[in-house]
């Protein structure tokens, strides 16, 4: 039997990535002062829509971003207000939340009474407002019975007071449960959880003020880990996160990135044992967000620690584990005593080890080399990268990895912006990642 012949996998929606889900209302959904599909929009450059418009037009729906342009040419993009008028009829019967999710003040009227009122937040209520996802919940959003072909007076106003940009009128078929998703993993005797970010948490001009799981992707997750079923966490993220938390609770973690089309059948391969994961990190995950920027190759004569904690980050740079374990012995360096001259013609240092399967399975190691200029002319980072090689082992197989060292490696820009390979004393580290430095050696640069 192949691994994963014989298993049954049940699956139940877990919780959205902001929160609760909202979907902009079709322009068949509207109908305009005029009779026709849309609403009446009046744009004003004030934020407390007085005077004359200086824009009427038929918006087909509310779901607005400008972030790059504004809405018309006469419009002032520092300072403007929107009044949406019209009626909204329903196609189909259901109960559900009418929602108006973004960061600027907006307040929706049905049939001329109040029903969401988001105008005018406080500097303090705004911070409050932990992440997106709180943006698009409670305060926005609110509980309605749509009933099929009922037509609903709305008046939709909003104004750019925070320069959130989004603008969006929309609807979904009932609040955020997950409690299925519970029951079921009770029931399961392993858990896969996917959490992360998509279009909305991920991409230009979309910056974060936290990096833990966005929405309430976290919490939701910690109620997964106190069923006591074993949870192996699959990410699929556009940028670092701070999983300190998960780090401490969820036994297995893949790190999956925007995998793109064929991804779904890779990460079932790895989740199943039909191939084994070998990646590493290309950029250290910070423990906190305060760590940013969090990179390895830091300049000497900084700070080593934080009042909380020391600097170092959570996964490091070129990090990545696999179902097996590695050795690594026997550093050999040759080349020492070559000159700089001889080095920029292109003589190389050779740098020699081995890697040696330690586990009882099959597994691939990428066997990682790193460089120190002990004393270099300009400022150079405390260590770099300067090579790798990725192996595969069976149980108990050795290999000897031979890595080469030149002149790209050891160069200095010097104070004139000039690339010159200095002479004097280099530290050679190897290791499986930046952080886990296994062997050290050195060698000399001459005149």
């Amino acid at each position: 039997m192949e691994r994963g012949e014989g298993r049954t996998v049940l699956y139940e929606k877990g919780c959205s990535y902001l929160g609760e889900k909202v979907f902009p209302f079709h322009p068949n959904w509207f109908v305009d002062e005029t009779g026709e599909e849309g609403l009446t929009a009046r744009y004003y450059n004030n934020w407390d829509l007085s005077g004359e418009p200086v824009v009427t037009r038929r918006d087909y729906m509310v779901n607005f971003n400008w972030i790059y342009a504004k809405p018309h040419a006469d419009v002032n993009a520092e300072c403007f207000s929107v009044a949406w008028t019209g009626k909204l009829k329903a196609r189909s019967s259901f109960q559900g939340c009418l929602a108006i999710p973004g960061q600027d003040s907006m307040r929706l009227y049905v049939d001329g009474k109040l029903l969401i009122d988001a105008w005018n937040l406080s500097d303090g209520e705004r911070k409050t407002e932990k992440n997106a996802g709180e943006a698009e919940g409670e305060a926005r959003m609110a509980d309605f019975a749509f009933e099929a072909g009922r037509e609903y007076d709305i008046r939709l106003e909003f104004c750019n007071d925070a320069r959130g940009a989004r603008v969006v009128l929309g609807y979904n078929k009932g609040r955020e449960d997950w409690n299925p998703a519970l029951e079921l993993v009770k029931k399961a005797d392993a858990a896969i959880v996917c959490l992360g970010d998509n279009g909305e948490t991920s991409g230009e001009n979309l910056d974060r003020t936290d990096l833990i799981l966005p929405g309430k992707q976290q919490e939701f997750l910690k109620e997964i880990a106190a069923t006591g079923t074993p949870v192996v966490l699959v990410l699929q993220n556009g940028r670092p996160l701070a999983l300190t938390w998960e780090e401490a609770h969820i036994p297995a973690i893949l790190e999956c990135w925007f995998p793109g089309e064929k991804g779904g059948r890779a990460i079932a391969e790895v989740l199943f044992g039909k191939t084994y994961p070998s990646g590493r990190l290309p950029m250290s995950f910070p423990r906190s967000v305060g760590q940013v920027p969090c990179n390895y190759n830091r300049m000497p004569g900084g700070g080593w620690r934080y009042v909380e904690m020391d600097w170092n980050p959570l996964y490091p740079f070129g990090y990545g584990l696999t179902y097996t374990n590695f050795a690594y012995s026997d550093l050999q360096v040759e080349g020492d005593g070559l000159t700089a001259e001889a080095v920029e013609k292109g003589a190389e240092v050779k740098v020699s080890f081995t890697v040696t399967n330690t586990g009882g399975r099959f597994g691939q190691e990428t066997a990682q080399l790193y460089l120190r200029d002990m004393v270099s002319g300009t400022v150079k980072p405390r260590k770099e990268l300067a090579g790798f090689q990725k192996i595969a082992l069976d149980p108990g197989e050795s290999r000897r990895v031979e890595l080469k060292i030149g002149s790209r490696q050891m160069r200095t820009l010097n104070r004139n912006f000039e690339w010159h390979v200095e002479p004097g004393v280099f530290r050679v580290m190897v290791g499986d990642n930046s952080a886990d430095i296994l062997l050290t050696g050195e060698f000399e640069i001459g005149e």
